[in-house]
Protein backbone atom coordinates (compact mmCIF):
# COMPACT_ATOMS: atom_id res chain seq x y z
CA UNK A 1 0.00 0.00 0.00
CA UNK A 2 1.15 3.54 -0.71
CA UNK A 3 0.76 6.59 1.49
CA UNK A 4 2.38 8.01 4.59
CA UNK A 5 -0.58 7.73 6.94
CA UNK A 6 -3.84 5.89 7.20
CA UNK A 7 -5.92 9.05 6.82
CA UNK A 8 -4.65 9.41 3.26
CA UNK A 9 -6.81 6.49 2.11
CA UNK A 10 -9.89 8.67 2.22
CA UNK A 11 -11.21 7.76 -1.21
CA UNK A 12 -12.17 4.24 -0.17
CA UNK A 13 -15.30 3.02 1.64
CA UNK A 14 -14.83 1.95 5.27
CA UNK A 15 -14.34 -1.70 6.17
CA UNK A 16 -17.16 -2.64 8.57
CA UNK A 17 -15.02 -5.42 10.07
CA UNK A 18 -12.19 -3.07 11.02
CA UNK A 19 -11.47 -3.22 14.73
CA UNK A 20 -12.02 -6.98 15.00
CA UNK A 21 -9.20 -8.41 12.89
CA UNK A 22 -5.48 -8.93 12.54
CA UNK A 23 -3.17 -7.91 9.72
CA UNK A 24 -0.42 -10.44 8.96
CA UNK A 25 2.76 -10.48 6.90
CA UNK A 26 5.54 -12.97 6.22
CA UNK A 27 9.05 -12.69 4.83
CA UNK A 28 10.84 -15.82 3.65
CA UNK A 29 14.58 -15.99 3.00
CA UNK A 30 16.20 -18.89 1.15
CA UNK A 31 19.84 -19.06 0.05
CA UNK A 32 21.20 -21.12 -2.81
CA UNK A 33 24.68 -20.90 -4.30
CA UNK A 34 25.26 -17.23 -5.11
CA UNK A 35 21.57 -16.33 -4.77
CA UNK A 36 19.26 -15.05 -2.05
CA UNK A 37 15.52 -15.34 -2.63
CA UNK A 38 13.20 -13.15 -0.58
CA UNK A 39 9.44 -13.72 -0.55
CA UNK A 40 6.77 -11.41 0.83
CA UNK A 41 3.21 -12.48 1.55
CA UNK A 42 0.57 -10.42 3.39
CA UNK A 43 -3.00 -9.18 3.23
CA UNK A 44 -2.21 -6.96 0.23
CA UNK A 45 0.86 -8.42 -1.50
CA UNK A 46 2.53 -11.58 -2.80
CA UNK A 47 6.00 -10.88 -4.24
CA UNK A 48 9.40 -12.44 -4.90
CA UNK A 49 12.85 -10.85 -5.19
CA UNK A 50 15.97 -12.77 -6.25
CA UNK A 51 19.43 -11.35 -5.69
CA UNK A 52 22.43 -12.98 -7.39
CA UNK A 53 25.90 -12.15 -6.08
CA UNK A 54 29.52 -13.23 -6.24
CA UNK A 55 30.15 -12.85 -2.53
CA UNK A 56 31.16 -9.23 -2.95
CA UNK A 57 28.59 -7.41 -5.11
CA UNK A 58 25.15 -7.94 -6.57
CA UNK A 59 25.52 -9.40 -10.07
CA UNK A 60 21.87 -9.78 -11.12
CA UNK A 61 18.36 -9.22 -9.82
CA UNK A 62 14.89 -10.48 -10.67
CA UNK A 63 11.43 -10.18 -9.22
CA UNK A 64 7.84 -11.28 -9.59
CA UNK A 65 4.57 -9.77 -8.40
CA UNK A 66 1.63 -12.11 -7.95
CA UNK A 67 -0.73 -9.92 -5.96
CA UNK A 68 -0.52 -6.13 -5.74
CA UNK A 69 -2.72 -3.03 -5.30
CA UNK A 70 -2.31 -1.10 -8.59
CA UNK A 71 -2.20 -2.46 -12.14
CA UNK A 72 1.06 -0.56 -12.73
CA UNK A 73 2.92 -2.11 -9.76
CA UNK A 74 4.70 -4.85 -11.80
CA UNK A 75 6.54 -2.14 -13.69
CA UNK A 76 8.62 -1.55 -10.56
CA UNK A 77 10.31 -4.94 -10.93
CA UNK A 78 12.61 -3.57 -13.65
CA UNK A 79 14.01 -1.02 -11.17
CA UNK A 80 15.60 -3.84 -9.17
CA UNK A 81 18.35 -3.66 -11.80
CA UNK A 82 19.53 -0.46 -10.11
CA UNK A 83 20.89 -2.58 -7.25
CA UNK A 84 23.38 -4.44 -9.45
CA UNK A 85 26.84 -3.59 -8.17
CA UNK A 86 25.74 -2.96 -4.58
CA UNK A 87 28.22 -4.21 -1.98
CA UNK A 88 26.66 -7.25 -0.30
CA UNK A 89 29.13 -7.01 2.59
CA UNK A 90 27.39 -3.79 3.64
CA UNK A 91 24.10 -5.61 4.10
CA UNK A 92 20.90 -3.56 4.29
CA UNK A 93 22.78 -0.24 4.31
CA UNK A 94 23.97 -0.84 0.73
CA UNK A 95 20.41 0.01 -0.37
CA UNK A 96 18.60 1.63 2.56
CA UNK A 97 18.80 5.40 2.33
CA UNK A 98 20.76 5.35 -0.94
CA UNK A 99 17.88 4.95 -3.39
CA UNK A 100 14.61 6.84 -3.69
CA UNK A 101 11.80 4.85 -2.06
CA UNK A 102 9.30 7.04 -3.88
CA UNK A 103 10.61 5.97 -7.27
CA UNK A 104 10.54 2.29 -6.35
CA UNK A 105 7.94 -0.10 -5.04
CA UNK A 106 8.51 0.41 -1.31
CA UNK A 107 8.05 -3.31 -0.69
CA UNK A 108 10.47 -4.47 -3.38
CA UNK A 109 13.16 -2.06 -2.21
CA UNK A 110 12.70 -3.26 1.38
CA UNK A 111 12.89 -6.88 0.24
CA UNK A 112 16.11 -6.21 -1.64
CA UNK A 113 17.67 -4.44 1.34
CA UNK A 114 16.62 -7.23 3.71
CA UNK A 115 17.93 -9.77 1.22
CA UNK A 116 21.39 -8.18 1.30
CA UNK A 117 21.24 -8.31 5.09
CA UNK A 118 20.38 -12.00 4.92
CA UNK A 119 23.37 -12.60 2.63
CA UNK A 120 25.61 -10.70 5.04
CA UNK A 121 24.29 -12.76 7.98
CA UNK A 122 24.78 -16.05 6.17
CA UNK A 123 21.10 -17.02 6.30
CA UNK A 124 20.24 -20.38 4.74
CA UNK A 125 16.48 -20.52 5.35
CA UNK A 126 14.56 -18.15 7.59
CA UNK A 127 10.95 -17.13 8.17
CA UNK A 128 9.86 -13.86 9.75
CA UNK A 129 6.15 -13.50 10.53
CA UNK A 130 4.51 -10.32 11.76
CA UNK A 131 1.05 -9.54 13.04
CA UNK A 132 -0.73 -6.46 14.33
CA UNK A 133 -4.22 -6.27 15.74
CA UNK A 134 -6.73 -3.69 14.60
CA UNK A 135 -6.95 -0.79 17.07
CA UNK A 136 -9.41 -1.29 19.90
CA UNK A 137 -11.74 1.40 21.27
CA UNK A 138 -8.78 2.96 23.11
CA UNK A 139 -6.61 2.89 19.95
CA UNK A 140 -4.40 0.16 21.41
CA UNK A 141 -2.73 -2.48 19.24
CA UNK A 142 -0.39 -5.43 19.72
CA UNK A 143 2.41 -5.96 17.19
CA UNK A 144 4.40 -9.19 17.29
CA UNK A 145 7.41 -10.27 15.22
CA UNK A 146 8.41 -13.93 15.16
CA UNK A 147 11.59 -15.39 13.69
CA UNK A 148 11.29 -19.08 12.84
CA UNK A 149 8.36 -19.34 15.23
CA UNK A 150 10.01 -17.62 18.20
CA UNK A 151 8.92 -14.16 19.38
CA UNK A 152 11.70 -11.68 18.62
CA UNK A 153 9.81 -8.43 19.17
CA UNK A 154 6.59 -7.67 21.02
CA UNK A 155 5.18 -4.14 21.03
CA UNK A 156 2.13 -2.64 22.67
CA UNK A 157 0.99 0.49 20.86
CA UNK A 158 -1.49 3.26 21.47
CA UNK A 159 -2.16 5.73 18.71
CA UNK A 160 0.89 4.31 16.87
CA UNK A 161 3.24 5.18 19.75
CA UNK A 162 4.82 2.47 21.86
CA UNK A 163 3.48 1.80 25.33
CA UNK A 164 5.68 -1.26 25.83
CA UNK A 165 8.53 -2.08 26.07
CA UNK A 166 8.62 0.58 28.76
CA UNK A 167 12.01 1.95 27.71
CA UNK A 168 10.53 3.01 24.37
CA UNK A 169 7.23 4.35 25.72
CA UNK A 170 6.02 7.37 23.77
CA UNK A 171 8.20 6.69 20.71
CA UNK A 172 6.08 6.67 17.54
CA UNK A 173 6.73 4.18 14.77
CA UNK A 174 6.46 7.14 12.38
CA UNK A 175 7.76 10.69 12.40
CA UNK A 176 11.53 10.33 12.66
CA UNK A 177 11.38 6.62 13.44
CA UNK A 178 14.03 5.55 10.91
CA UNK A 179 16.65 7.92 12.30
CA UNK A 180 15.82 6.84 15.85
CA UNK A 181 16.04 3.15 14.93
CA UNK A 182 19.37 3.70 13.15
CA UNK A 183 20.73 5.20 16.36
CA UNK A 184 19.32 2.46 18.60
CA UNK A 185 19.84 -0.79 16.69
CA UNK A 186 22.21 -2.53 14.31
CA UNK A 187 22.26 -5.69 12.18
CA UNK A 188 19.31 -8.05 12.22
CA UNK A 189 17.72 -6.25 15.16
CA UNK A 190 17.51 -3.12 13.01
CA UNK A 191 15.96 -5.20 10.23
CA UNK A 192 13.26 -6.43 12.60
CA UNK A 193 12.33 -2.90 13.61
CA UNK A 194 12.11 -1.91 9.95
CA UNK A 195 9.77 -4.84 9.33
CA UNK A 196 7.70 -3.84 12.37
CA UNK A 197 7.28 -0.29 11.12
CA UNK A 198 6.18 -1.46 7.68
CA UNK A 199 3.81 -3.96 9.27
CA UNK A 200 2.01 -1.14 11.04
CA UNK A 201 2.15 0.95 7.87
CA UNK A 202 0.41 -1.59 5.65
CA UNK A 203 -2.15 -2.45 8.35
CA UNK A 204 -3.76 0.96 7.80
CA UNK A 205 -5.23 -0.49 4.62
CA UNK A 206 -7.50 -2.76 6.67
CA UNK A 207 -9.53 0.28 7.67
CA UNK A 208 -10.96 0.48 4.17
CA UNK A 209 -12.26 -1.70 1.36
CA UNK A 210 -9.34 -1.10 -0.97
CA UNK A 211 -10.05 -3.70 -3.66
CA UNK A 212 -13.70 -3.12 -4.56
CA UNK A 213 -15.16 -3.03 -8.03
CA UNK A 214 -14.92 0.77 -8.21
CA UNK A 215 -11.32 1.18 -9.31
CA UNK A 216 -9.73 4.35 -7.99
CA UNK A 217 -7.10 5.98 -10.18
CA UNK A 218 -3.83 7.17 -8.69
CA UNK A 219 -4.30 10.54 -10.36
CA UNK A 220 -7.52 10.97 -8.35
CA UNK A 221 -5.39 10.97 -5.19
CA UNK A 222 -2.89 13.78 -5.91
CA UNK A 223 -2.03 14.07 -2.20
CA UNK A 224 -0.29 10.68 -2.47
CA UNK A 225 1.84 11.53 -5.50
CA UNK A 226 5.50 10.58 -5.07
CA UNK A 227 4.90 7.97 -2.37
CA UNK A 228 5.86 4.94 -4.47
CA UNK A 229 6.32 3.68 -8.03
CA UNK A 230 2.63 3.63 -8.94
CA UNK A 231 2.14 7.09 -7.44
CA UNK A 232 5.07 8.57 -9.38
CA UNK A 233 5.20 9.56 -13.03
CA UNK A 234 4.71 8.05 -15.52
CA UNK A 235 2.75 5.29 -13.73
CA UNK A 236 0.78 7.89 -11.77
CA UNK A 237 -1.01 8.97 -14.93
CA UNK A 238 -2.55 5.55 -15.68
CA UNK A 239 -2.49 3.49 -12.44
CA UNK A 240 -5.78 1.89 -11.42
CA UNK A 241 -6.72 -0.28 -8.44
CA UNK A 242 -6.69 -4.02 -8.84
CA UNK A 243 -9.96 -5.72 -7.92
CA UNK A 244 -10.03 -8.49 -5.32
CA UNK A 245 -6.37 -8.40 -4.25
CA UNK A 246 -7.04 -8.19 -0.50
CA UNK A 247 -6.91 -11.31 1.70
CA UNK A 248 -8.11 -11.33 5.32
CA UNK A 249 -5.63 -13.37 7.36
CA UNK A 250 -7.14 -12.70 10.76
CA UNK A 251 -7.26 -16.46 11.39
CA UNK A 252 -3.65 -16.98 10.27
CA UNK A 253 -1.41 -17.13 7.21
CA UNK A 254 -1.37 -20.11 4.87
CA UNK A 255 1.67 -22.40 5.14
CA UNK A 256 4.82 -21.15 3.49
CA UNK A 257 5.28 -22.57 -0.03
CA UNK A 258 9.02 -22.72 -0.61
CA UNK A 259 8.61 -24.36 -4.00
CA UNK A 260 6.48 -21.42 -5.10
CA UNK A 261 9.00 -18.83 -3.90
CA UNK A 262 10.74 -18.57 -7.28
CA UNK A 263 10.55 -16.22 -10.25
CA UNK A 264 10.96 -19.07 -12.74
CA UNK A 265 14.19 -17.82 -14.30
CA UNK A 266 17.22 -20.07 -14.72
CA UNK A 267 18.55 -21.28 -11.40
CA UNK A 268 15.33 -20.51 -9.55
Amino acid sequence: MAGAAKDRLTGYPPNPAYGTGVCRRRFGFVASPRRMTVSLYDDFHDMIVEIDHDGSVVTATAGAMRRFPKDTCPGAVALLQQFIGCDVTQGRSAIAGRFSRGAHCTHLIDMAALGLSAIQRGVADQTVELSVTDPDADHRQSLIVKVDGEVALSLELQGEAMVAPAQYAGRSLFGGFSRWADEQFTGFERDLWQMAQMMLFISHGRKFIVDGTTRIAARDEPHRKGNCFSYSDPAFQTALDMVGFFRDHTEGLPPRDREGERTGREGS
